[in-house]
């Protein structure tokens, strides 16, 4: 099979798997909103802070090298497993140590059990990275989206039924670890590698070689995606950090919907033409041209309706709402920003996108400690600035790498912005004629037709030449054809 219907088939299974198991997330999520008080959420959320850096740690970027590298061996396999395995054993013992004592750091008595439990996921990831990262070098992602539904599915069921029997927080913590280790076997069980008792120093220096760009990407992300939930947990409290958590929900569902689909496919099919600058190229734009048409209008669409929205998830969340609406427009950045990294990691630069996240975090950490004195809108204005300020450097340095114009780069987006700015428009409108006189879900389906109709309209009228283009991308794919660049 062609590496083009590789990529097709990849991206439809990647769609099809995140849209399905977002959708059972969201639902779950909704239920469990309405169960629960903003305290565990923000409990959860506080010892999620440093499950997300012991991940990093745990991991090493030993996946990220094993989808990179031309040329594997079942040596440089093996090596990854069991490094992954003893590094998470060895993480796991520390926090359990020292769990107490961040408890009464952050004055959160319940916060060191939590912690404790939580981490125990750490071993049951680092059982089926190796396996996770086989796949997605190979691009099957059928299994890992079967997996994910799965491990939803489960992790789900096990939550609300926690959270409607009384358990409180530990319903969050269930169906986390239900989560994982439901996954975890599916993998074991679909994927045909098995690690063998052997481990070679010579190969894990190959990996760890690449991999180091990997664990300092990983911190840095780490820095600049939660360094806010720690010091909204630390300096405002769990509840305060249950309502940012909430908004924050929002943007996160959007950008695993309409982005992260396609970038899970996109750093092995760049790789595999990273000697090939006029297909990267035109891969990477047909990529961020799908993204911007999927992506933008909806960021955009949720940033005017979001009083609605955030009512779906209960009356008690309204405190959220200016927060879910800042972190919406965040999506727009996002967006343009997405794939970049992909092509600095596909084009074994990954020291780029390192440069880049230090100069994120740097600014990010500083923004968050002085915005979080005046709380979580505050906090996430700081993170929409942030992003803005690095955008046009980021596109910049991608240009001259790939040797990309700018005018290219602008050409793909130019039409969905415009349309995605008459959405905002017609929602507007809409919600005049319609929020006195109409009921919540009433409303939603009014708005949702509304900003869809104007933004199909626009597009088809005002760009044609976008509008055709899309078409010709559906039937297409990600990777273009050898093709030289019109």
């Amino acid at each position: 099979m062609s590496l083009k219907r590789q990529a097709i088939r990849a991206i439809l299974w990647s769609a099809g798997g995140t849209w399905i198991t977002q959708a059972i997330s969201l639902l779950v999520f909704f239920v469990l909103a309405r169960l629960l008080t903003p305290e565990a959420f923000g409990l959860v959320a506080l010892a999620n802070v440093a499950i997300a850096l012991l991940n990093v740690l745990s991991e090493q970027g030993l996946g990220d090298a094993v989808v990179q590298r031309e040329e594997i061996e079942p040596g440089h396999l093996d090596s990854a497993f069991w490094l992954q395995v003893g590094v998470s054993l060895l993480l796991y013992t520390i926090i359990f140590v020292f769990a107490p004592t961040l408890a009464r750091l952050f004055d959160q008595p319940e916060y060191s059990q939590v912690l404790r439990w939580l981490s125990v996921g750490l071993i049951v990831r680092a059982m089926s990275s190796t396996q996770v990262a086989i796949l997605r070098r190979e691009l099957h992602f059928k299994i890992l989206a079967i997996r994910r539904t799965l491990a939803v599915v489960a992790g789900g069921i096990v939550g609300i039924g926690m959270a409607a029997a009384g358990y409180g927080v530990w319903s969050l913590v269930g169906m986390q670890l239900t989560g994982a280790a439901l996954g975890s076997i599916a993998l074991w069980a679909a994927a045909p590698w098995r690690p063998k008792l052997r481990f070679s120093t010579r190969y894990a220096r190959d990996l760890l070689g690449y991999g180091i760009y990997a664990v300092g990407f990983g911190i840095l992300t780490f820095l600049n995606r939660r360094s806010d939930d720690l010091l909204i947990g630390a300096f405002l409290g769990a509840v305060a950090l249950g309502f940012y958590t909430v908004a924050y929900r929002m943007l996160q569902v959007l950008t695993d919907l309409l982005i992260s689909i396609m970038s899970a496919v996109a750093l092995p099919t760049f790789s595999r033409v990273q000697s090939d600058l006029p297909r990267l190229r035109r891969g990477f734009l047909q990529a961020l041209q799908i993204a911007g048409l999927v992506a933008l209008p909806a960021f955009c669409w949720v940033a005017v309706a979001t009083p609605d929205v955030i009512r779906v998830f209960g009356d008690k969340w309204i405190p959220a709402t200016p927060v879910m609406r800042i972190l919406a427009l965040v999506g727009i950045p996002y967006t343009a920003l997405y794939f970049n990294g992909s092509v600095f990691m596909a084009l074994g630069r990954p020291d780029i996108s390192l440069r880049f996240k230090i100069i994120s975090a740097t600014c990010n950490v500083i923004g968050f400690s002085v915005a979080v004195h005046w709380g979580i809108l505050a906090v996430a204005s700081m993170y929409l600035a942030t992003n803005c300020l690095i955008l046009p450097f980021n596109i910049r340095k991608l240009c001259e790498l790939t040797g990309l114009r700018n005018a290219m780069y602008l050409s793909v987006v130019v039409g969905p912005a415009v349309a995605s700015f008459a959405v905002v428009a017609s929602v507007i409108l809409s919600g005049y004629l319609s929020d006195d006189c109409l009921g919540l879900y009433a409303r939603l389906t009014v708005k949702i037709i509304a900003g869809a109709t104007t933004y199909l309209a626009v597009l088809r009228l005002v760009f044609p030449v976008v509008w055709h283009e899309t078409l010709r991308l559906v039937r297409g794919g990600l990777v273009p054809s050898k093709a030289s660049e019109s």
